[in-house]
């Protein structure tokens, strides 16, 4: 027991001076072991965070997209409304507004929203 002790307290003298040392035979201390692991996990994180914000970016262009779509479709749908209303009243065509209509069609059906013709 008493020759233990002695062995022991040499051992883990050695192993301390060893951890305060910076670099033991070309071995990273634990320092720097854990400075390059920290920065690893730093990176993993922006990655991430960086598709995370593609990801956002891209239904953020979605949303706006779809924003779009729907007020040129109540656009349409609202000078239709008018059109129609007029025609039964009057019993008559409004032609300019006939042409706006044409119009707020037209350019419905090229927003990105409108569905692709089939293909054979």
């Amino acid at each position: 027991m008493r020759r233990l002790l002695p062995c022991l307290f040499l051992i883990c003298s050695l192993d301390i001076a060893s951890a305060q040392s910076p670099e033991v035979a070309g071995v990273r201390s634990d320092v720097e072991f854990s400075g390059v692991l920290r920065d690893l996990y730093f990176r993993s994180l922006s990655d991430g965070g960086l598709q995370a914000q593609q990801q956002a970016a891209q239904r953020a262009e979605a949303e706006y997209q779809r924003r779009l779509f729907y007020g040129k479709a109540k656009h349409f749908v609202d000078l239709w409304t008018k059109l129609t209303r007029q025609m039964n009243q009057r019993d008559t065509v409004d032609i300019k507004l006939a042409r706006k209509v044409s119009e707020a069609f037209h350019d419905l059906e090229k927003s990105n929203g409108w569905p692709a013709p089939p293909t054979h």
